[in-house]
């Protein structure tokens, strides 16, 4: 079975309480891709049907910042997604998507890869854009997801890449998509800007789950 994009869920809220949503997991591993500005480093926990996903990678630029959570073999159908803050956490809103992947490579070595890690990159910048990224090798039949975060700015996806979220919620606009790729090769994920401020974007691989080699006796 070829790896693939499974079902999508986005939701915004204010980070002032926890916020929960629905979303239907059809796939073995479940991103979250969270924006939010440097308030929403009040987040204290994430969990899928109850169980805890792991903060996969967090960065920020000033005023805005991206969170991504992974969670690997989650639990089939709908269940809540639950973002928890921590007490006293600002008054301030987020952005965010669950993204499901079927038959993705869930290997400690795939997705335990660290900052220096190829397959995974961070851009940032006070300027009219593009906002983008490129990751500088990537594997054949791998999808390459982005996550982005601007401040009162609007966003336009590249055309070559599958838009999963653009929401504005407060003075944050989150942005997140994907793009498959057939062969190996450097990948570079963009989006326009409506204007110029401060940005931050990161992209990362998810690779497709290798079948068993078959043995001939």
């Amino acid at each position: 079975m070829a790896l693939s994009v499974g079902n999508t869920t986005t939701a915004s809220g204010n980070t002032a309480s926890s916020i929960s949503f629905a979303h239907n997991n059809n796939g073995n591993f479940l991103i979250l891709n969270v924006s939010g500005d440097n308030d929403a480093a009040a987040i204290n926990t994430v969990t899928y049907n109850g169980e805890a996903m792991f903060k996969w990678e967090a960065r920020g630029n000033v005023s805005v910042n991206y969170y991504v959570y992974q969670l690997v073999n989650p639990s089939q159908g709908s269940n809540n997604i639950v973002i928890s803050f921590l007490s006293g956490g600002v008054d301030d809103s987020i952005s965010a998507v669950a993204i499901s992947f079927i038959n993705a490579d869930t290997s400690p070595s795939v997705i335990g890869n660290d900052e220096t890690d190829p397959s995974r990159e961070f851009a940032s910048g006070d300027s009219a854009g593009p906002a983008q990224v490129t990751i500088t090798s990537s594997a054949k039949n791998s999808i390459i997801v982005d996550c982005v975060t601007t401040r009162g700015m609007t966003l336009t996806v590249d055309g070559s890449q599958t838009q999963v979220m653009n929401i504005a919620a407060g003075a944050i606009v989150g942005g997140s998509s994907y793009k498959k790729q057939v062969s190996p090769a450097g990948v570079t994920m963009s989006w326009t800007l409506g204007t110029s401020g401060r940005w931050i974007v990161f992209a990362f691989e998810v690779r497709e789950k290798s079948l068993p080699k078959t043995v001939i006796f």
